[in-house]
C-alpha cells in the first residue's frame, strides 16, 4: 500500500516538472494572455479603466448628441429660448415652474432649464470654451433641456454664497452655450434671488429681457440667508418684468418697479377633475380629512392636533414630505396618517378619498402672501376646503371655508362636511376652477413676456 502512494506521488512530481517545463517555453503573448484572463487584481484594474474610458465617451457622445438637438429646436422655435434660474430640481413637486415652462414649449420657446446641482471642479475656467465643454446636457422632454454647470467650490445655491470665481465659472459656460445658439428673443427667468449676480452679468454681455417669477416671500423661508434677500431687492429693482403670484408679494414688487403684475397659481384642471380612486384608502373609515403638499414650518401641527383629538372618530390623511417640521404630536394619534411624500400624478387617486380637503397653515409672513395651489387644485373635483384664513382666499370666500383660530377651523370642517354633497357648491368650486387652469395663467405670461 504505502509503494502504491510513493509510486503516485512520484507521478505527480513527474507530472509538476513537465508542466513547469511547458511555462518556460511558451511563447511571450501566450504567457501575457495567460496571465491576463486569470481572474487577478491586474485584470480587475485594466478592466475598470477601460470600463471608464467607455463611459466617458458614452457621455461625450450623448452630449453631443443632446446640444444638436438643441440646436435644432431652437431653429425650429424661431430662436426663441427663455433660460430658466430655477428655485427646485425639474423633477421635484411639480407646480406653477413646471407648469407655466410646459405651456411655454409647447408654445414655440426652447426653454434652458438649469440644475440646481451645481458640480465643483476645484478651478477656474480661462476661456469659454474650455466651460462650454464641461457643461453637461440632458433632455428632459420636447424644446425642454436641463443643463448643469460647473461652479469653484462645493454650492447649495439656497444656503451658499457664490463667490467671484463660481460666479465666473458658471457665467463662461452659459454665455459661450447661448451665444453658440442662434437666438432672436432671449428671456433670462429668475426663480430664486441667488442666481441674480449670473443673471444680470449675462444680461450685460448678451442682452436678452430678465423676468423674475415672484412667487414666494423668501424672507419667510428659513433656508434662506441675508445675502440671497439682498440680491432679491436687487432683482426687484434691475429687472425687466416681474410677476407675482399674490396680490401682497405684488406690492412688495411696484415698490420697487412699476412693470410689475400679478399672475396667481392655478391648477393642471382635467387633472384633477377627472380622479379616480387608486384603491389606497379603499379601507379607511369616513370622514377622512385630507391634505397633500409641503408639511414644513409654516404648517400648523397644533390645528391637526386640536382636531384629531376632538374629533377621534374623523380620519386625518397628511401626504407630503415632513422634513422641516416637528410632527411628533401627531405621531401618537391612531386617526391621523403620515404618508409622505407622493407622486404628483398620484394624488388624484388620494384626492378622490378625502371628504373634506384642508390647508391648515400658521399665520406668518410667508403663508400672508401665499396664493395656495392646493386650492385650485382641491376646487378641480368639486371637494370643500377648510383653509386659515389667507389674504388670497378672502376673495373666494363663498367658495370655502375661512377659519380664524383651532377652534373655528374644527367648526368650519363640520359646516364642510354637512354640504359636502350639495351639488350647487360643488358645480360652483369646479367651474372657478376651470377659470384658474394653467392654460389661462400661461397666456397672461405670454402676453406679457412677448411685448417685452
Amino acid at each position: 500500500m504505502k509503494k502504491g502512494i510513493n509510486v503516485s506521488m512520484n507521478q505527480m512530481k513527474n507530472l509538476n516538472q513537465q508542466v513547469n517545463l511547458e511555462k518556460k517555453q511558451r511563447p511571450l503573448l501566450v504567457k501575457l494572455f495567460y496571465y491576463l484572463v486569470r481572474p487577478n487584481k491586474l485584470m480587475k484594474v485594466i478592466f475598470q479603466i477601460y470600463l471608464e474610458k467607455l463611459k466617458k465617451i458614452y457621455r461625450l457622445q450623448k452630449k453631443r448628441w443632446y446640444y444638436k438637438k438643441l440646436i435644432k429646436s431652437v431653429l425650429r422655435n424661431q430662436g426663441k429660448i427663455i433660460v430658466v434660474f430655477p428655485v427646485i430640481p425639474w423633477n421635484f413637486r411639480w407646480q406653477r415652474p413646471q407648469q407655466i415652462l410646459v405651456e411655454f414649449a409647447k408654445n414655440g420657446y426652447t426653454i434652458i432649464y438649469l440644475s440646481m446641482d451645481l458640480i465643483p471642479r476645484g478651478y477656474i475656467y480661462n476661456t469659454f470654451e474650455e466651460a462650454k465643454r464641461d457643461l453637461e446636457i440632458l433632455q428632459i422632454s420636447e424644446d425642454i433641456y436641463q443643463i448643469t454647470c460647473m461652479t469653484v467650490n462645493q454650492i447649495n445655491i439656497y444656503t451658499d454664497i457664490l463667490t467671484s470665481e463660481d460666479i465666473q465659472n458658471i457665467y463662461f459656460g452659459l454665455n459661450s452655450l447661448i451665444k453658440s445658439l442662434d437666438f432672436s428673443k432671449l428671456i433670462y427667468l429668475v426663480h430664486f434671488p441667488g442666481w441674480s449676480p449670473i443673471v444680470f452679468k449675462l444680461r450685460e454681455h448678451l442682452n436678452g429681457k430678465v423676468v423674475y417669477d415672484f412667487m414666494d416671500d423668501h424672507s419667510g423661508f428659513s433656508t434662506n440667508n441675508q445675502e440671497v434677500l439682498e440680491e432679491e431687492i436687487l432683482l426687484l429693482k434691475k429687472s425687466d418684468l416681474i410677476i407675482t403670484s399674490s396680490y401682497k408679494l405684488e406690492e412688495k414688487a411696484k415698490s420697487y418697479n412699476p412693470n410689475s403684475i400679478l399672475v396667481r397659481n392655478g391648477t393642471e384642471f382635467e387633472h384633477f377633475h377627472n380622479c379616480l380612486p387608486n384603491g389606497k384608502l379603499k379601507n379607511m373609515k369616513n370622514p377622512i380629512i385630507g391634505y397633500y403638499g409641503a408639511i414644513a414650518d409654516w404648517f400648523d401641527v397644533e390645528i391637526i392636533e386640536y382636531c384629531a383629538v376632538n374629533k377621534r372618530d374623523w380620519n386625518y390623511v397628511l401626504i407630503g414630505s415632513t422634513s422641516y417640521c416637528d410632527i411628533s404630536p401627531l405621531k401618537k394619534l391612531n386617526n391621523v396618517h403620515l404618508l409622505g411624500e407622493k407622486p404628483y400624478k398620484e394624488l388624484p387617486g388620494y384626492l378622490y378619498y378625502f371628504d373634506v380637503c384642508i390647508i391648515p397653515f400658521k399665520i406668518i409672513s410667508l403663508t400672508l402672501a401665499t396664493n395656495p395651489v392646493k386650492f385650485y387644485e382641491y376646487l378641480s373635483c368639486g371637494k370643500p376646503v377648510v383653509s386659515v384664513r389667507l389674504p388670497e382666499l378672502e376673495q373666494y370666500s363663498e367658495y370655502c371655508y375661512l377659519a380664524d383660530n383651532k377652534e373655528d377651523f374644527l367648526d368650519k370642517l363640520e359646516e364642510a362636511l354637512n354640504e359636502r354633497t350639495n351639488q350647487e357648491l360643488i358645480c360652483k368650486r369646479i367651474d372657478l376652477a376651470f377659470n384658474n387652469s394653467w392654460q389661462k395663467r400661461f397666456e397672461q405670461f405670454k402676453e406679457r413676456i412677448e411685448s417685452l
